[in-house]
């Protein structure tokens, strides 16, 4: 069969024997070296979701799903089933195999929650592991496989007179080597025939009366039964017979309760097997880093998406046998893309392109991911189907060219559903006068199979409307053939037509429906007509006949031993199988009528056939011009009936398929023209080349020959060439921005996490920082609390002098310079400076130029915009970011008139913080003014300062209001002879709503 040629040229059982090594038991192993493709997307959707559901258990639990135990215990359910005694270790393994199923439906129906598990919890749902019989065995069986003393309590008698009986041999035979110590050869006692015995010397043998039952190799040593011991020799192997027969009952006994369970059994184990399928499946996907496929269909927006994809094969080479590294494949197929023709020159890869697709379909339908980047898009393929490599061959008398058109014409049948039936000229039997010969198998459904609309016993009349055009001879014949429907038989012994007339005899037969029967003895040719028209279209004698044929429901078959027709060859197909079909079925009519079987005999195909067909070197070996006819064809046949079709050429002819036809698109596999190697990557859109011509120059051949044979191609092809040449130079540079603009859109999102992570952890540290910095504060304010608290404790408790009063005022200054930091300038910034090849700002002409000479001492510099050259002042740039530039002297100058001020500035505040901040207001000290004209305060507020002499500071309290009272105080205290300065108070003192005067 075509389909497993396929599997051979596409090395599929290569891939098989690498997923056997992900296996976990034998069963495993077998199953995956004869792994079985599914027929239905359901079963390959189902088989996808096993995969999944362990991928997810493999990846989320460490250990994984764990098949300990698990044995083939197939062979030995036959056998118990047959009657057969199991061994000791066959029933462990039994029991072995019963735990470990249950260990692994435990773990299954564990995670199944938690890990959203559906499809191998149902898969073992109805499991039964029959832990009596494990527990049973156990206790029967140890772990060496004997049957142990615990089995019954007659074994167990028997094995302890077998004990005491072995103690008195052995202490009879161990007072006969020592008595007769110069006749033993060595000190030890053994058995020879499952009886006890003594080396003796063989001179000295008559030394030890006995039995002789084996003589060393060298004839020095006989090994001698004692005549002591013979009976008690005797005994002991009574006594083994008897254990013998019991542990054999015993055995017989546990392998009629393993036979009694055996239908459960073989269903743990194809669980078993498919659990570890499903296991090997996904711990291969994992490590071909393989994802999971989606099933797109036909008319969706994308076909086939697969990036990166990468030759299964190859890549276990690589990994494993050292092989060179794996050029991933990018596959991206659109609708109504159907054909797709790969050119480019030999060894670049065409040909391990179609093997990846076709690995990579085939992988999809049995449930294994696709070692693609994610998302992996194809179609289901009902079919794959392959035409690779050489078929020539000299017993056949094949050429290269018969044998790919033989591999063809199987393709071609597998896709019209004929493979297995039709006859050609390899089996004898080839085209007729009469027409073509066919012998198919179609299943049909539920009596589904002669839409019989009118049946009656009136007329009994089979009409069959639009069935044939012929109105001259024509003959339909069934002979010895069955129509069956529910096990039951229909027989039409013989079928004829007379002329013009069709004529349906049915002798001796019954029709059977639901254990209905139906009697039909005669059927005369004057009534039991059966119409055919407008089958064929030809006028001519024509004949179809059905020989020796079977009509089947529910899985039966319809056998059409001989067809033909005379002159038109006819093929007839039907969707869904319903070749011909019973629609309604009645005992008052007998009349059955098919319409419109067939319009026309050019539609030999009702339905797109989803397959995916690979041709290799399509139309080759033959006549090129004849060969790029016959390919161009043929890729045009596929286009028009099977979902899509990947063929490798290097006809010409191929190439412009795709500019006539929207279903066909070009591909190629590069070629470096420079190192004369491919690089074996697939390029979509652009056809290749052969590039002979390059490849002969540069290995060599002389010039002269080249120039000739380019002659020789003409300009079309070489204006061709050229064309795609220049296509490829454009991708390449297309591509190398690709690769620079990904490269540098991967640097930027590398630089902004960067970034983005450093200004997280700056954050987080200023966070700590200030939070470590309130806390030190907080406590530093605290101690200073405590001792200006204590500061004015003291001064509280003492007279109210002058004198005192400074103490506190010098103690509490004292505090501020302990706990305050000092107040010092921040370092300048530097400021910006032209430097030789710097981009400035010039904009009075509003240019931007590049610094040519750095500033002189005129502060003046060279710079350049454009073709022309200019001396600026540094007066007259500033930088990109509109920063201005001043010249070095004025900058000095300014700078020092800044720190000046800066330190200047920086004092008063010292000042102010520590005069405010640290001063203390007592009754005595304060005075408040608030509501008051500016007049009246300021007379107040005079008074007040003359009180005030002895305690050095006076606090006014004015409140903030319009602000018109504080400005009057404040010009009052300007000119008032005690005042030295004055300031208003921090905040926690009132602010701008309080003033302090300090007195000289």
């Amino acid at each position: 069969m075509i389909q497993s040629e396929t599997l051979e040229l596409l090395e599929w059982p290569r891939l098989c024997q690498h997923l056997a090594t992900f296996t976990a038991t034998k069963l495993g192993v077998v199953a995956a070296h004869h792994l079985p493709i599914p027929s239905t997307r359901t079963e390959t959707i189902n088989l996808l979701a096993q995969t999944q559901e362990v991928y997810k258990i493999e990846t989320l639990l460490p250990q994984g799903l764990s098949f300990d135990g698990i044995e083939d215990i197939g062979d030995s359910l036959q056998r118990a089933e047959l009657g057969g005694i199991l061994s000791g270790a066959e029933l462990l393994a039994i029991a072995t195999t019963l735990a470990g199923v249950r260990k692994l439906r435990r773990t299954i129906d564990g995670y199944e929650s938690e890990y959203e598990l559906s499809v191998l919890p149902e898969l073992v749902a109805e499991l039964r592991t029959y832990p009596e019989l494990e527990q049973e065995i156990h206790r029967c069986i140890d772990d060496r496989g004997d049957v142990t003393d615990r089995a019954s309590p007659k074994l167990a008698g028997i094995r302890e007179k077998m004990h005491h009986l072995r103690d008195r041999i052995d202490n009879i035979l161990r007072r006969i080597l020592q008595s007769k110590a110069n006749a033993i050869q060595q000190p030890i006692i053994t058995q020879r025939g499952d009886r006890f015995v003594i080396p003796v010397k063989a001179p000295q043998k008559d030394a030890v009366p006995g039995i002789v039952h084996d003589t060393s190799t060298t004839g020095s040593t006989l090994y001698i039964e004692p005549n002591a011991v013979v009976n008690l020799n005797n005994q002991m192997r009574q006594l083994q017979r008897q254990a013998q027969r019991e542990e054999e009952a015993i055995r017989q006994a546990l392998t009629e309760q393993v036979a009694e369970v055996k239908e459960d059994l073989e269903q743990l184990l194809a669980i078993a097997t498919i659990i570890d399928l499903a296991t090997a499946r996904a711990r291969y996907s994992v490590w071909l880093g393989a994802n999971p496929p989606q099933f797109t269909d036909p008319d969706s927006e994308q076909v086939m998406t697969m990036r990166q994809l990468r030759h299964p094969l190859l890549v276990w080479q690589h990994k494993h046998e050292q092989g060179s590294s794996v050029v991933p494949i990018d596959v991206n197929v659109r609708p109504p893309v159907r054909v797709v023709a790969i050119t480019g020159p030999n060894t670049g890869g065409k040909t391990v392109t179609l093997k990846t697709l076709g690995l990579a379909a085939l992988m999809a339908k049995v449930g294994l991911f696709i070692p693609a980047d994610d998302p992996v898009k194809l179609p289901w393929f009902e079919q794959i189907l392959a035409d690779i490599g050489d078929e020539q061959s000299l017993e056949q008398s094949l050429s290269t060219f018969s044998g790919h058109i033989r591999r063809i014409i199987r393709i071609l049948e597998a896709i019209n559903g004929e493979e297995s039936g039709v006859r050609s000229q390899e089996s004898g039997v080839g085209n007729q006068e009469s027409g073509v010969i066919i012998n198919s198998k179609v299943k049909i459904q539920k009596l589904k199979v002669i839409d019989v609309e009118n049946f009656s016993e009136d007329e009994n009349n089979l009409e069959v409307d639009d069935f044939s055009e012929d109105e001259n001879n024509s003959e339909f014949r069934i002979e010895n053939s069955e129509l069956r429907s529910n096990s039951e038989v229909i027989d039409f012994d013989d079928l004829s037509e007379d002329e013009n007339n069709l004529e349906l005899r049915i002798e001796n037969s019954e029709l059977r429906s639901n254990s209905e029967v139906i009697d039909f003895d005669d059927l005369s040719e004057d009534e039991n007509n059966l119409e055919v028209e407008d089958f064929s279209e030809d006028e001519n004698n024509s004949e179809f006949r059905i020989e020796n044929s079977e009509l089947r429901s529910n899985s039966e078959v319809i056998d059409f031993d001989d067809l033909s027709e005379d002159e038109n060859n006819l093929k007839v197909k039907n969707q869904d199988l319903k070749v011909i079909g019973t629609d309604d079925f009645s005992e008052n009519k007998s009349d059955s009528e098919v319409n419109d079987f067939s319009e026309d005999e050019n539609q030999e195909n009702s339905r797109l056939s989803s397959s995916l067909i690979l041709l290799d070197e399509i139309g080759a070996g033959t006549d090129p011009t004849e060969g790029s006819a016959l390919a161009i064809s043929l890729l045009k046949y596929l286009a028009d009936n099977t979902l899509l079709t990947v063929a490798t050429t290097h006809f010409g002819e191929l190439k412009a398929l795709k500019y006539e036809d929207e279903r066909f698109e070009n591909a190629s596999v590069e070629f470096d023209t420079n190192s004369l190697q491919p690089t074996y990557r697939l390029l979509w859109g652009i056809p290749g080349r052969s590039n002979a011509m390059t490849i002969a120059g540069r290995l060599g051949l002389k010039q002269d020959i080249i120039d000739r044979a380019q002659s020789y191609v003409g300009e079309s092809s070489e204006d061709v060439n050229q064309v795609i040449a220049g296509l490829e130079e454009q991708r390449q540079k297309q591509e190398t921005k690709a690769k620079e603009a990904s490269e540098l859109l991967q640097e930027t999102e590398f630089l902004h996490q960067e970034v983005a992570r450093k200004a997280a952890a700056l954050k987080e540290r200023e966070r700590e920082l200030k939070l470590a910095q309130e806390v030190a504060v907080q406590e530093k304010i605290a101690e200073a609390k405590a001792e200006i608290a204590t500061v004015i404790r003291n001064l509280q408790q003492g007279p109210l002098t002058a004198r005192n009063a400074q103490k506190a005022t010098n103690a509490i200054n004292e505090i501020s310079e302990k706990y305050l930091p000092s107040r010092t300038p921040p370092p300048k910034k530097p400021g910006f400076m032209p430097k030789v090849g710097d981009r400035i700002r010039i904009p009075k002409i509003g240019q931007t130029a590049q610094v040519l000479t750095a500033a002189n001492e005129n502060d003046e510099l060279t710079v350049k915009f454009g073709v022309m050259k200019m001396t600026v002042n540094l007066a007259e740039v500033e930088s990109l970011d509109g920063e201005k530039v001043e010249s070095f002297k004025k900058s000095k100058n300014v700078e020092s008139q800044k720190t000046k001020k800066v330190e200047s500035k920086s004092k008063e505040t010292q000042s102010e913080v520590s005069s405010s901040g640290l001063a203390v207001r007592t009754s005595q000290n304060s005075i408040d003014v608030r509501g008051s004209r500016v007049a009246d305060a300021q007379i107040e507020v005079d008074r007040a300062l003359s009180k005030a002499i002895e305690y050095g500071l006076l606090w006014i309290i004015h409140g903030k209001g319009t602000g018109k009272l504080r400005q009057g105080i404040h010009e009052f205290l300007q000119e008032h002879p005690l005042v030295e300065r004055f300031e208003l108070a921090g905040k926690s003192d009132g602010g701008t709503g309080v003033t302090i005067a300090h007195l000289k």
